[in-house]
């Protein structure tokens, strides 16, 4: 076995991170005097090396160094150890370096010394190329898939040929894309499923979508029938591009083929809609989904869409939708019943607001608390038109079903209620403030007891914001 100054010499800089440190040296003369063996060397790296404080960072070297001791050949073991551990720490230069050390001539024992491929070469290889492409390496990646296909035995699968397209995807590099594709056609490899979704998501990403049904035939010649994913894709293409009623005419053929739309689907067409000003089309649309079933139960968020109906006053479309969605066993949300209970208290619909909320919290169960924003400003809306004492048992029913209070909501409500002429209510409510700390100190209490007692039906005051 090799001294520690000879082994030094045995391992390339160019794969080391630095210097060994002399204490390694002498751990590995001395640990694997007595030979080595693959399963010798990677319980070594597993359990003594790879979470040392100092040596850790060795790893390729000691690697690289067994590779240079008499008779000793790495198998899969090995090779796969040092390659997962490298993607993991994202060490892609040592990586680049080393692929091509762990190919032909350089042959796992279990290939028949060299007439066959390691049958875990390609496993080991698509982490690489997976690594590399994840990290926006594509050439390296490329370098890796050819690599591999001087390699192994056979044809690459498929999921490889996947792993580079979607590298190349998303840097919208869609000539590299449909080379990839064609070179799968000349390599006899059948494309799958996850090919084509990629392909068709690289054409609607560069705008290309007149190209897709040609592709949908050369899809179904392949045997391959578009699913849920290629739908939504091509269906966000559409949107994204303007062009909202081709994607509504590709929703029709998705729901007749009995897929369901995406939750990112179909807050891609509510948005399209809305940013043309067809809101009362977009909910429609929204309502005919929910009663065909097309939406599942946690499918679409309904905020946003209640926002633009109540920014555009259609408030009875956003309660509409919200009861359609009830009817079908969907949760509305109840930020969403805060923003129309709050319209609804703007238009001085107060107890249409107070009886929405109070089913929400009822009804919404764990998830049945507002936000603090939404129900102070649903509280204000109510005392600033008279409804002091509904906004009062609002905020004892929130309270009840465990909603925290900030120091806002009881100066709201104890503003109103003096303004209303009711100080030994408003005084009561200062004390329940003071007991739940958010009055801190006497000097505190006497001046909103003051302001409060100041307050008349003239109400002089300003609520506070």
């Amino acid at each position: 076995m090799a001294s520690g100054r000879q082994i030094a010499k045995l391992c390339p800089k160019s794969l080391s991170p630095s210097s060994p440190p002399p204490s390694l040296l002498q751990f590995l003369a001395q640990e694997l005097r007595h030979g080595l063996t693959p399963l010798e060397l990677l319980q070594f790296l597993r359990k003594k090396l790879r979470n040392h404080p100092k040596w850790a960072q060795f790893d390729l070297f000691v690697f690289n160094w067994a590779s240079s001791v008499d008779a000793f050949r790495h198998d899969h073991t090995t090779t796969e150890f040092m390659v997962n551990s490298l993607c993991a720490a994202r060490r892609l230069d040592q990586l680049a370096l080393l692929l091509p050390s762990i190919g032909p001539p350089h042959s796992c024992p279990c290939s028949g010394d060299g007439i066959f491929a390691c049958p875990r070469l390609e496993p080991t290889f698509r982490s690489a190329i997976a690594a590399f492409s994840q990290n926006g390496r594509l050439d390296d990646a490329h370098a890796a898939f050819s690599l591999m296909k001087r390699s192994i035995d056979g044809k690459p699968g498929a999921h490889v040929y996947n792993i580079l397209m979607t590298g190349f995807c998303k840097i919208n590099r869609h000539d590299r894309v449909s080379e990839l594709f064609q070179t799968m056609e000349l390599d006899g490899v059948k494309p799958d499923e996850i090919t084509f979704n990629v392909m068709i998501n690289s054409l609607c990403r560069n705008n290309r979508l007149d190209s897709i049904p040609l592709l949908f035939k050369i899809m179904k010649n392949k045997g391959c029938n578009p699913n849920s994913i290629s739908f939504n894709t091509l269906i966000s293409g559409f949107v994204r591009q303007g062009r909202i009623e081709q994607g509504i005419e590709m929703v029709r053929e998705m729901m007749g083929l009995g897929f369901q739309i995406s939750r990112a689907t179909c807050d891609i067409i509510v948005r399209g809609y809305c940013k043309k000003g067809k809101i009362l089309e977009a909910c429609n649309l929204v309502m005919e989904w929910v009663r065909l079933r097309f939406l599942g139960p946690t499918e679409f968020d309904c905020l946003d869409l209640v926002f633009d109906l109540c920014r555009a006053g259609e408030i009875g479309k956003g309660v509409e939708l919200v009861e359609e969605l009830r009817l079908y066993g969907m949760k509305p949300g109840i930020i969403a019943i805060g923003a129309l209970a709050e319209a609804m208290a703007r238009e001085g619909r107060v107890k249409e607001a107070a009886c929405l909320m109070e089913r929400a919290m009822e009804e919404e169960e764990g998830d049945g608390l507002p936000d603090i924003v939404t129900f102070n400003g649903i509280l204000r809306e109510f005392c600033a038109r008279g409804r002091v004492m509904e906004a009062e048992r609002l905020r004892k029913v929130a309270m009840g079903r465990g909603f925290l209070p900030d120091g806002s909501t009881f100066e709201i409500v104890a503003m109103g209620l003096g303004r209303e002429g009711r100080k030994e209510e408003a005084l009561a409510v200062i004390d329940e403030m003071l007991d739940a700390g958010f009055i801190h100190n006497i000097h505190a209490y006497n001046a909103l007891v003051s302001r409060v007692s100041a307050l008349g039906r003239s109400g002089r005051l300003k609520l506070p914001l």
